[in-house]
């Protein structure tokens, strides 16, 4: 197994050593949603924190989003920090075996979503637009958001993930052999999920033969031959930051600062140079990318339009506001909405990554010289109802195919911010697995 190690850090990765809670501990209230889910909803948290009480949860080892601007931030932070190490020393959290620790998501309605728990090296990743790292963001990071998270990290003894990360592995090889071998075995264990999340439940793959298959799966998707060969390119990289980018980019910062004060004997295995995520496969069937679509405010619709259609790259076809085709743009179109006006606006693009990309660059410099507002709305109905009110707009964007995701970030570094979502709210990962970051 020793070899097999090797092999998964020379690629960036490693199976952790994992922290669960302990069998006293009530399930259903131990795992709650990422902290960058309901960020205009207090409402939501509050009732979260009533359902909890004073049980154990990771409620309490999270600072969510809606908080990051109050006055009491650092006492927050503090609270957070001090009751990872109460936890820790009361037993609230247990060793779980050596081996790939696979988590299963349901939701009703929807095809279930299998992740593998890895750590990833922070020297393998680089959050930076340009980034040429083996590991890379999806989407542009926002510097400004990095500090209070990293305030965070730098005094926690743990870390407790809601970073998923999405592989590129259309042969499915990596993932979906472990959950053959792990289904119809006892389940680590099984919840439900608070506040409409569905189940989760975990399984503990050890059987050496299934590990070792796991690193040679692993060390092809990687492999710089296939890469160039599926995308044409000599910069390779295979994991792509799909939910929880600016969460990394705290903990990759963190590092950096650490190091510097580290003696190089301690570089190597420091364990805040890992940080623990989960990994999917970008073509798992519980894996779906959902538009974001632009709502404008205090705006007047016409101008935007003529904004749109005056670089001579993109015309405009008025279409009833009822119509399906508006709602659902194909990968060269946006839909607007407003009062007054509907139709498509038409792109010299063949991609709904690139019509998403050609049409943010001009909805950028629209507000550059506007006083509008803009929101990012996932629920569609919700974006409409609001765009039919005088004075506001709605962009309607389109799908964005798995086929074309890592290509796009191949051609082009990043996508523009909020150009997708991995599914609604409700949908994003729950906190549950813990692991120790302080030496």
């Amino acid at each position: 197994m020793n070899n097999d190690i090797e092999q998964l850090r020379k690629l960036g990765i490693s199976l952790p050593e994992i922290l669960l809670p302990a069998e006293y501990i009530d399930l259903e209230k131990w795992p709650v949603v990422a902290c960058d889910q309901y960020t205009s909803e207090p409402e939501y948290w509050e009732e979260v924190s009533k359902i909890v009480g004073k049980s154990p949860s990771t409620l309490n080892l999270i600072l969510p989003e809606c908080y990051l601007g109050e006055v009491s931030g650092d006492k927050r932070i503090a609270a957070i920090q001090k009751t990872m190490k109460e936890y820790l020393d009361s037993g609230v959290f247990v060793k779980a075996p050596e081996g790939a620790h696979l988590v299963v998501r349901h939701l009703p309605g929807k095809p279930s979503r299998t992740g593998l728990i890895i750590a990833i090296d922070l020297e393998s990743y680089d959050y930076n637009r340009e980034s040429t790292s083996r590991i890379r963001p999806t989407e542009g990071t926002i510097i400004s958001r990095i500090p209070a998270r990293k305030r965070v990290r730098a005094g926690a003894v743990l870390e407790i993930p809601h970073v998923m990360v999405l592989l590129d592995d259309p042969g499915k090889t990596v993932i979906e052999p472990l959950a053959a071998a792990a289904f119809g075995t006892a389940p680590v264990y099984s919840t439900p999920l608070l506040k409409n999340g569905g189940t989760l439940e975990a399984y503990r793959i050890t059987a050496p033969d299934k590990l070792k298959s796991l690193v040679r799966a692993f060390r092809a998707i990687a492999d710089p031959g296939i890469f160039q060969a599926r995308y044409n390119s000599n910069n390779p990289f295979f994991i792509a930051i799909g939910d929880g980018n600016h969460s990394l980019a705290a903990a990759k910062a963190y590092w950096e600062d650490l190091k510097a004060e580290l003696p190089e004997d301690r570089l190597e295995n420091h364990p805040a140079r890992h940080a623990m995520v989960e990994a999917v496969n970008i073509y798992d069937e519980g894996i779906s990318f959902e538009p974001i679509h632009r709502l404008f405010f205090d705006i007047d619709p016409k101008r935007l339009l003529a904004h749109f259609t005056k670089t001579g790259k993109t015309r405009f076809i008025p279409v009833d506001g009822e119509s399906s085709r508006l709602r659902e743009p194909g990968a060269g179109e946006v839909g607007f909405y407003s009062p007054d006006t509907s139709g498509m606006i038409e792109f010299e693009t063949g991609s709904g990554s690139e019509t998403t990309a050609a049409a943010q660059g001009i909805i950028d410099s629209f507000l550059s010289a506007s006083d509008c507002r803009i929101d990012f709305v996932h629920d569609l109905p919700k974006a409409l109802e609001l765009a039919h009110q005088p004075g506001n707009a709605c962009c309607i964007m389109p799908k964005i195919t798995k086929d074309e995701f890592f290509g796009f970030i191949v051609k082009n570094g990043c996508y523009p911010r909020k150009s997708f979502s991995m599914g609604e709210s409700n949908e994003k990962r729950y906190y549950m697995e813990a692991r120790i970051i302080r030496a």
